[in-house]
């Protein structure tokens, strides 16, 4: 197949965003099963929602106007010429807020579409297999790394999470490896939700994840057992 050269111009179209996902615009430069880069166009005063994904890595790459990337609660103004890399699993909003229009290009590898996980903090418990199977490895990915997002646990788990147990839980786990496979195995009703068994395939053996979610959506337990 010959070298096409490919533009808004003439790549495929779509809308997103707002009450009626047409506020913003977006354009496929490159659409494949293992790549999309795609160029989007926001303008003020519009946002999309809180969300992660579960294998996807992202850059964002300004071309016109200001765009901010909160990326975990922080705030990241972009300017022309500046990008930002956002790693699987990091919680992330694509924000304008200046008062002319933001353009810029989004590369996602794998394709980020169906690897979308919303995380508003208004969501109800989650119930599927899939979320509760990215929730795992997020939390898995964040104490490989050290810290916990506070809005994914209750208080008391929280609580609980010193230097200390952190620091152990981080070498723990990088010793293990992440898991590349999880399969339910059990589930059942708890007094503040519901305990979730997994068996993970992990590089060095097979152990069991055991979470618990409350009514409201919370992680209020999380452990790794033989």
């Amino acid at each position: 197949m010959p070298a096409t050269i490919v533009s808004a111009a003439n790549a495929e179209h779509y809308k997103w965003g707002g009450p009626n996902a047409t506020d913003c615009d977006a354009w496929y430069l490159v659409r494949t099963p293992d790549l999309n880069i795609i160029e989007e166009l926001m303008p003020p005063g519009t946002s999309e929602t809180l969300h992660h994904h579960v294998h996807a890595r992202q850059f964002m790459f300004v071309l016109e106007g200001q765009l901010t990337l909160m990326v975990e609660y922080h705030d990241f103004l972009l300017h022309p010429g500046e990008g930002l890399e956002v790693a699987p699993g990091q919680l992330h909003q694509a924000i304008n807020r200046s008062s002319a229009p933001a353009r810029f290009v989004v590369t996602s590898q794998p394709p980020s579409h169906d690897d979308r996980i919303e995380d508003s903090p208004t969501a109800p418990a989650p119930t599927d297999d899939r979320t509760i199977t990215a929730l795992i490895l997020k939390i898995y990915r964040q104490m490989m790394a050290g810290k916990v997002d506070p809005t994914l646990i209750t208080p008391q788990l929280y609580a609980t999470l010193t230097p200390e147990i952190l620091a152990q839980a981080q070498a723990l786990f990088a010793t293990f490896g992440e898991p590349t496979k999880l399969t339910l195995k059990s589930r059942q009703t708890t007094p503040t939700g519901t305990g979730y068994v997994y068996t993970g395939t992990f590089p060095t053996g097979d152990f069991q994840v055991v979470i618990d979610i409350t009514t409201t959506g919370k992680v209020s337990g999380y452990r790794l057992a033989p």
